[in-house]
């Protein structure tokens, strides 16, 4: 039961990390307008800022679909999953403070190519699995390789995938469409 558990866990966070990547390479300039937005770094420091941290998504998902599915071992697999989960913490971290800091201003979490605002769903979208992904490095070496048990790899990356949609949806999929039509957004 655990080894499910904790190679779903992995397979969520890989999944929403390359997601994430995915997003933020489809639309290059939605991370650096919304860190200007923000004010919290430089205006000189947006796009490098928003270039490292989209790699640093990609090459954690890489390297997690890659460490799982040859069996890599519990060493590096840990080692992934605990850089994947300060990750999605200081996003999480970062998204409330900006939450908090708006004063319920509109401010463009910069996510993805969706003009999604901040909001706790935001934040909620960070914190899970930055929480599965510390769990899971707690007990790495229960997730099943594809060449343990096909099955059980399937079944976990299934779910894992599903998992990972439903939470990267969640913000847009909770905004109030009556509030978008007041704010004059359309679209959403």
């Amino acid at each position: 039961m655990i080894e499910a558990l904790v190679g779903v866990a992995a397979g969520t966070v890989a999944l929403i990390l390359l997601i994430a990547c995915v997003e933020h390479l489809l639309a290059p300039r939605s991370l650096p307008s919304a860190l200007a937005a923000h004010a919290t770094v430089p205006r000189g420091l947006t796009r490098p800022l928003a270039a490292a941290v989209t790699a640093l998504e990609g090459l954690l998902a890489v390297g997690l679909v890659t460490a799982v599915a040859t069996g890599a071992g519990r060493g590096p697999l840990t080692g992934l999953l605990v850089a994947a989960g300060v990750l999605l913490t200081a996003y999480a971290a970062y998204t409330h403070r900006l939450l908090r800091a708006s004063h319920g201003r509109r401010v463009p979490c910069g996510c993805s190519r969706a003009d999604t605002p901040v909001s706790g769903w935001v934040v909620l979208r960070a914190a899970v699995p930055a929480v599965l992904a510390l769990a899971a490095a707690v007990r790495a070496d229960a997730i099943t390789a594809p060449a343990e048990s096909a099955a059980r790899f399937a079944e976990a990356s299934i779910a894992g995938a599903v998992f990972a949609v439903l939470l990267w949806v969640l913000p847009e999929a909770m905004i109030d469409p009556g509030a978008a039509r007041r704010e004059g957004r359309h679209g959403v």
